[in-house]
């Protein structure tokens, strides 16, 4: 009998296979994980976008001209200010590109104001 201590190539060739197998499956894995959190941040962030909206127009008086019933559409780029927009502070809109629209209803003592973001990345 040969009693051999050594790796055969089949042996070799299956544990190639095996971790081939086991590698390729991590690494799918890790695409899916990080396609996730990058949509995890990007909602993140238009969340944190309309907050920082709804921040800059609570900061208004009751009679500002930004708080006057209507739309109002605002389209960012990275590289230009908002038009006529509330100072809003520390923007977001200075990163990433966007459109922040919101809506100002007049009601009886009060004002609603709803606020839609769409984030591009």
């Amino acid at each position: 009998m040969n009693n051999r201590k050594a790796f055969t190539y089949i042996e070799l060739m299956i544990s190639v296979v095996v971790i081939g197998v086991i590698s390729s499956t991590a690494l799918e894995f890790l695409k899916y994980c990080s396609s996730f959190i990058e949509i995890s941040n990007t909602r993140v962030a238009a969340a944190n976008f309309a907050r920082e909206t709804m921040e800059g127009l609570y900061m208004n008086d009751y009679s500002d001209s930004s708080l006057t019933a209507g739309s109002y559409t605002e389209v960012t780029t990275p590289s230009l200010a908002l038009p006529a927009a509330p100072d809003f502070g520390s923007r977001l809109h200075d990163r990433h590109e966007g459109t922040r629209k919101y809506d100002v209803v007049n009601k009886t003592d009060y004002k609603t104001i709803t606020v839609t973001v769409d984030w591009n990345r």
